[in-house]
């Protein structure tokens, strides 16, 4: 459930729906070619629903819009590469005097 202008939205399984307080009624538009949102953010005036695979679509109160995204923040396989080099080690306080750090022990 999220606040929205107005009213609240709720998602269920079929579809979205406000609730103005006394009343649960459809948003209408359906957002077209995509599984139901669970989950979408209000703020201003617009609710955004956010999807990996679906990208980001905002609704103003009469249409869904898509966002583009740029394609530097568009998702890759490299996304979830990191450098662990410098990265805490948590070891049991026996041990902690055998550790050896590769970038700080290493000629």
């Amino acid at each position: 459930m999220n606040r929205w202008s107005d009213a609240c939205v709720v998602a269920s399984d079929h579809a979205l729906h406000t609730f103005d307080g006394r009343q649960l009624a459809p948003l209408e538009p359906r957002l077209r070619r995509t599984p139901n949102p669970f989950q979408v953010q209000g703020f201003g005036g617009a609710l955004l629903y956010c999807d990996y695979k679906q990208g980001i679509h905002r609704y103003d109160g009469t249409d869904w819009t898509p966002v583009p995204i740029p394609p530097e923040l568009e998702p890759s396989p490299l996304a979830l590469a990191r450098d662990f080099s410098s990265s805490a080690m948590f070891l049991p306080a026996s041990s902690r005097d055998q550790v050896t750090r590769p970038d700080r022990d290493l000629p």
